[in-house]
């Protein structure tokens, strides 16, 4: 994975794929994925996960929505 000061490049993403990916991750780098993801997006946008993996099991940092049967997790958007 790579170091944060990398990962601090690239910010104000608005979707990011990520199918069946971090279903390879044990827990612990799952999670830390997870939120340097989560910090990559710009508030409103969103991940897309493939159909075996579920957002709920690793973050609760994410909204998920619904779009028929795909379910996107979006990065709330801050209200200041």
């Amino acid at each position: 994975m790579a170091d944060a000061a990398t990962m601090r490049r690239y910010r104000d993403i608005d979707v990011i794929f990520c199918r069946n990916m971090l279903i390879y991750f044990d827990e612990v780098s799952r999670r830390q994925a997870v939120e340097t993801l989560y910090d990559s997006l710009r508030p409103g946008g969103v991940i897309c996960l493939g159909h075996s993996e579920s957002m709920s099991r690793m973050s609760s940092l994410f909204a998920p929505r619904r779009f028929g049967t795909t379910i996107l997790y979006q990065r709330p958007v801050d209200h200041d």
